[in-house]
């Protein structure tokens, strides 16, 4: 029972599959424009909606969502590296996909990795958040700094409402779980806080960083940013990643959109 004056706070919400690719499409789309990274988040876009082909499949497992994914992007026009990236994948063993796909979950990736990941990355994503849809909200106060239902980090926050209700979302399934506002996500520290927005950037969007463990999380403010995706909007504010990481802070999770160098 919530306190007066102070709405339930729902401690975890599952995805709704299609529902989160084609909304993430739509505003990748809306992202790009005719700006400096239009190309790159038109093709995120595109990325999102061959996610949406896959689902229907994703019960035969995640490298048949591959070979969806990777067939719809044949169709999009890409730079001549990711067309190689893809020629390459078709050509993998199913050895060499699952070891891939190892070191991407586990963040171990290389730089050999990096062609190949956001593919493989968008594949994961497609069947784990098709499992997710379906998993049952799990029992008990979610963790901390990794998703009730997969185990894997945030890889933004949402902020909504008059109070600022704070979800984190996962990097890999879309669920979203309540963690409250003025405590890190990867340490817990609630003592060493930061909140950083560039000049000029962005409306809605600080990055939270903690003093104490030098990691941060972006937060988007629904209420100044009301058509914010978290994984398109971290995206598009990469300019934000770069300031972090020149002043030595790393992120909390990474976003399979913008894998980071090894």
């Amino acid at each position: 029972m919530a306190a007066a004056g102070i709405p339930d706070i729902v401690e975890v919400r599952l995805p709704d599959p299609e529902a989160v690719f084609a909304a993430r499409a739509e505003r990748f789309r809306t992202l790009a424009g005719a700006g400096a990274m239009a190309d790159y988040l038109g093709a995120c876009a595109a990325l999102c909606r061959a996610q949406g082909e896959a689902l229907p499949g994703c019960g035969a497992g995640w490298r048949a969502a591959l070979e969806t994914i990777l067939g719809a992007m044949r169709r999009v026009p890409l730079p001549v590296q990711a067309r190689a990236a893809i020629g390459r994948l078709a050509s993998f063993s199913g050895e060499e996909l699952e070891a891939a796909a190892g070191r991407i979950l586990a963040g171990s990736y290389t730089e050999a990795d990096l062609p190949f990941a956001p593919f493989i990355g968008a594949a994961l994503q497609a069947v784990w958040t098709a499992r997710a849809a379906g998993a049952g909200v799990p029992e008990g106060k979610p963790s901390r700094d990794c998703c009730p239902v997969c185990g894997a980090p945030p890889v933004a926050g949402v902020v909504a409402g008059d109070i600022g209700v704070r979800h984190l979302v996962c990097a890999l399934c879309a669920t979203e779980w309540y963690l409250p506002r003025l405590c890190c996500s990867a340490c817990g520290s609630t003592e060493a806080m930061a909140y950083l927005a560039l000049e000029g950037g962005a409306a809605g969007v600080k990055a939270e960083c903690c003093r104490r463990c030098r990691t941060y999380l972006k937060l988007f403010y629904l209420e100044s940013a009301p058509g914010a995706e978290p994984f398109a909007d971290d995206a598009a504010t990469v300019a934000l990643d770069i300031r972090l990481s020149g002043e030595g802070y790393a992120r909390a999770g990474a976003n399979p959109y913008l894998l980071p160098g090894p």
